[in-house]
């Protein structure tokens, strides 16, 4: 569309680790991320990705918008890789990698 700016992507580095267990009867895949407090779940390997991502997106943009994000990031020990844009921008993408590992049952995704 004419005018229109496009989507900034903020890339973020950071430590980002997901645990992920897959249900052997009903082959749901669900998943915990400790640190960012969120979780996600998804009938095939694809849609546990998507709502993985999504949880994380829709929690960085809570953050840029209340402008937030830099000091979570700073307590956290992660940085900005690009600089956020300027207040009154569209908001931003974020591209933050993660890794991921696998339990061998849904019970070792939470910390007794």
């Amino acid at each position: 569309m004419p005018g229109t700016q496009p989507t900034a992507v903020v890339k973020i580095e950071a430590n980002i680790q997901w645990k992920m267990h897959r249900d052997p009867e009903t082959h749901t895949f669900t998943g915990v991320c400790e640190a960012l407090h969120l979780n996600a779940v998804g009938d095939t390997w694809k849609e546990f990705q998507e709502c993985a991502n999504e949880a994380m997106e829709l929690l960085f943009v809570d953050l840029f918008e209340d402008g937030e994000l830099e000091q979570f990031l700073r307590i956290n020990g992660w940085q900005l890789l690009t600089p956020l844009p300027a207040r009154g921008q569209p908001e931003p993408q974020f591209d933050v990698p993660f890794s991921l590992d696998r339990t061998a049952s849904v019970e070792d995704l939470v910390p007794a």
